[in-house]
């Protein structure tokens, strides 16, 4: 079974804590990245 795969070119929004923000999407995108490698 295939997973699709998309991704985010460029999005421009304004927070107010950007290194909790910075932190959050690490977290996200590199865990991710490890499991799909894990999954290939």
């Amino acid at each position: 079974m295939s997973v699709p795969m998309a991704y985010l070119e460029h999005v421009a929004v304004s927070v107010k804590d950007i290194h909790w923000h910075i932190r959050f999407f690490e977290h996200v995108f590199v865990h991710d990245d490890a499991r799909s490698r894990r999954h290939a």
